[in-house]
C-alpha cells in the first residue's frame, strides 16, 4: 500500500500541525483534517531508542489517524486496535508495534491518572 507522507509543522512546544488533511486510505480509512494538533505517538522518551521516536515517519502516519480518533471520542481499546492494524500497514513489525501500542498504553494511562 502506497501512504502518502504527511505535511505538518513541528511545533516549539512539542506537537505537530497538519498544513493540510491527510487521508489514511485504509485499514480503518479516515480523513484527518488540516489544522488537527498531533503529538505524534505518546511513546516516553525513555523508550526512544529502542522502540522508536514520535516522529518517525512509519509510526507518525498511524498517530495522526490515532489521536484525531480519540479526539473524535472513539473509545481507547477500539482506537489501539486500529493503531496497531495501521502500524502494521506502515509496515511496522509485529515486535515493535507491540512495543509501541504498550509504551504509548502506558503513558496514556499515566497521563489520565495524573490529572
Amino acid at each position: 500500500m502506497s501512504l502518502p507522507r504527511p505535511r505538518l509543522e513541528l511545533q516549539d512546544g512539542g506537537g505537530c500541525i497538519l498544513l493540510e488533511d491527510y487521508v489514511w486510505p485504509g485499514p480503518y480509512p479516515v480523513t484527518v483534517p488540516a489544522g488537527f494538533f498531533s503529538d505524534g505517538a505518546t511513546i516516553p522518551a525513555i523508550f526512544w531508542p529502542a522502540i522508536a521516536h514520535p516522529y518517525a515517519l512509519s509510526v507518525l502516519r498511524a498517530a495522526i489517524p490515532h489521536d484525531y480518533e480519540l479526539a473524535q471520542g472513539l473509545a481507547w481499546d477500539e482506537a489501539a486496535r486500529r493503531f496497531r492494524a495501521r502500524l502494521a500497514g506502515s509496515g511496522v513489525g509485529w515486535l515493535r508495534r507491540s512495543l509501541i501500542i504498550a509504551a504509548v498504553t502506558l503513558h496514556g494511562w499515566r497521563r489520565r491518572v495524573t490529572r
